[in-house]
Order: C-alpha cells, then sequence, then structure tokens
C-alpha cells in the first residue's frame, strides 16, 4: 500500500469516528465531509461518471465537486480516466471519474450464541474472504474477549493484510444495541454481555472504527443493498436460529424504535400457556419455534437426534414428524409475522 492510501484510510477512520460522535466540529467541516461521502456514494452506487454527472446527481456546484474530487483523487480514493463510457463532448472527451473499492477494507463478523461468521470484503462490498468457526458467546466476554482479539488479527493476517489496512470492523451480535453500539437492554439470551461495551473495546484495541449492531437489523441492511430487497423500500426480515429476531425498513431507512427493540418478534407471544422463556415471558415465539424447540421437539419420536440439521435430513427423507415440526414452526412464525 502507497503512503497516501494509508492517509487515507487513517482519514476515513477520523471521519467515521467524528460521524458517530455527531460530527462535532464547525460547520464548515461537517458540511465538506457530507459532500465528500455524498460523492463517493454516487460513485459507488452509479458506477465510473464523468463530473458533471456527478454535479447534477448530487445537486453540488461544479466548483465543489471539482475540488473535492481532485482531494479525492491525491488520497487515492478515486481515479480518473477513459472507459467504455467516455462519449465526446463538444471538442473534448467527458473523463470518467471512477471509485476506487481497493483503497481499503472492511472487516465484517456476526457473532450468534454458538458461532462467529467473518468476511473480508473491499468498499464495494466484494467478499474476499469468509471463515466459519464454533465460539463460546454463551461463556461470557470473559473468555470470549481474548479468543475474539485473536480471531481479528488471525483472520486479517492470514489475509496478508493488517490492521492499518482496514477502514473498519462492522459486527452483528445477538441483542437490543443502542445507536452508540451499547445494550439498550441486557441480552436475555447472553446475560453477561450486558454490561460489556464490545464496541467501544474493539475500537480502543484495534484502534480502527466499530460499528455494532443487532444482528437482524444488519441482515436487513443486507437484504436492502444485495439481496431480496434490493429495489424495494420498506422491508422486514425475519432471522431465524438459536434465537428469532427480526429487521425492519421503512421508506429505505432502518426503523429502531424508541428503545432499539423494534423488530424482536422472537419475543412476542404466541402461546401464553407456553413453556418460559428466557426473557421472563411465557410462550414467546423464540421459545415455541426456534432451534433448541425444534430439537426438543424432534426428540419425543427420535431420541438419537441431537442437531438441527439431522431434523433438516429427516424431513427432507419424508419423516412425518420431522415435517409437521417445521410446519408447525413456520405457523407460529407466519402468526407473528
Amino acid at each position: 500500500m502507497t503512503v497516501t492510501a494509508n492517509a487515507l484510510r487513517q482519514d476515513i477512520r477520523v471521519r467515521i469516528s467524528d460521524a458517530a460522535r455527531g460530527m462535532q466540529g464547525s460547520d464548515l467541516q461537517v458540511m465538506r465531509t457530507y459532500n465528500r461521502m455524498l460523492i463517493l456514494a454516487c460513485l459507488r452506487d452509479r458506477g465510473a461518471v464523468p463530473r458533471a454527472e456527478i454535479a447534477r446527481y448530487t445537486g453540488l456546484s461544479r466548483t465543489t465537486v471539482g475540488n473535492i474530487v481532485d482531494d479525492l483523487l491525491k488520497d487515492e480514493f478515486v481515479h480518473e480516466g477513459e472507459s467504455e463510457r467516455a462519449q465526446p463532448s463538444g471538442n473534448r472527451r467527458v473523463i470518467p471519474v471512477h471509485f476506487n473499492a481497493r483503497a481499503g477494507w472492511v472487516l465484517g463478523m456476526t457473532i450468534g450464541r454458538h458461532s462467529l461468521t467473518a468476511v473480508l470484503t473491499d468498499l464495494l462490498g466484494q467478499m474476499l474472504a469468509r471463515i466459519d468457526e464454533p465460539f463460546p458467546t454463551l461463556e461470557g466476554p470473559e473468555q470470549c474477549w481474548p479468543l475474539l482479539l485473536d480471531f481479528c488479527q488471525t483472520f486479517i493476517a492470514g489475509q496478508g493484510l493488517t490492521m492499518d489496512d482496514l477502514v473498519g470492523l462492522g459486527i452483528g451480535f445477538p441483542g437490543i444495541v443502542a445507536a452508540d453500539g451499547t445494550y439498550s437492554a441486557t441480552p436475555p439470551n447472553i446475560p453477561t454481555w450486558g454490561s460489556f461495551n464490545l464496541q467501544q473495546s474493539l475500537a480502543d484495541t484495534l484502534q480502527i472504527p466499530v460499528y455494532v449492531d443487532n444482528n437482524a437489523n444488519l441482515g436487513a441492511l443486507g437484504e436492502l443493498r444485495y439481496g431480496a430487497g434490493q429495489g424495494a423500500r420498506n422491508l422486514l426480515y425475519v432471522k431465524i436460529g438459536s434465537g428469532i429476531g427480526g429487521g425492519i425498513v421503512i421508506d429505505g431507512v432502518p426503523y429502531r424504535g424508541s428503545t432499539g427493540s423494534a423488530g424482536e418478534i422472537g419475543h412476542m407471544v404466541v402461546d401464553p400457556t407456553g413453556p418460559r422463556c428466557t426473557c421472563g415471558n411465557a410462550g414467546c415465539l423464540e421459545i415455541v419455534a426456534g432451534k433448541a424447540a425444534l430439537i426438543q421437539a424432534a426428540q419425543q419420536m427420535h431420541p438419537v437426534i441431537t442437531d438441527f440439521l439431522e431434523i433438516l435430513a429427516a424431513a427432507r427423507a419424508g419423516d412425518d414428524h420431522c415435517q409437521r415440526i417445521f410446519e408447525q414452526a413456520g405457523e407460529h412464525v407466519g402468526r407473528v409475522v
């Protein structure tokens, strides 16, 4: 990596950190940062376009666009040159500006109750590496914290990179997460994590910006940009696993609710006479349709079954009992949705 690329990554980190603190600073600095991000978003979403088109798309003046693009060129965040889009304009050719997706890298992770998945992407979200591993989340932060740090550093080193090459780290985590990355309520299934500030701890140790959110909220954003929700303005994402959660997008924007708990459908009561849930209520959707509930139901007929994938295999093989387990779970989820 060149010196200017390293400087760029540091610049992005500062800007992300400023945004996380409410963009403190002068109005002029805030506006320039906003305009810079607006131009980058334009190039990321629309591909290579000339400066004049950037101005039309963003509503910024050509002078402002020209100054910011010149800065981005110096930082190697964009580059400028001919492409198949270049067209004659009068006596001169229109030169498109290209977004440089390899100006930095992003580490993304999702932490479940029993597992951890990590991906490394460029700035366009194109995945370069992925790893899935068991992770003892239920043992709490005291046991998991050193494992998590070692995992991050080993995974990045395995790709031939260092933490200095990263723009930031994004983490999906179970539980209700406030806008500042702390928990707005103690996660019922992993209560020992409630007082541990995962975002701040990682940011202080790794010295990169860290963004933590509920895994279902991030799932909704992923589908909105890259998956089944592309082109939609409103969607509900439902995550079903050990727990059940939901992420809501309204008019293209994630909806959290006043306490950050919007979308937590796993703790809506579907059977008031049902078993007690870890949240304290009886008959929550999660306790009757989550992974543990399905395994327990399967064991009534097949005591040797101990794993969710075994239920799935039996259902696919035509086992009536296991098929009915999935049907009942689907009915419960469907009613709640």
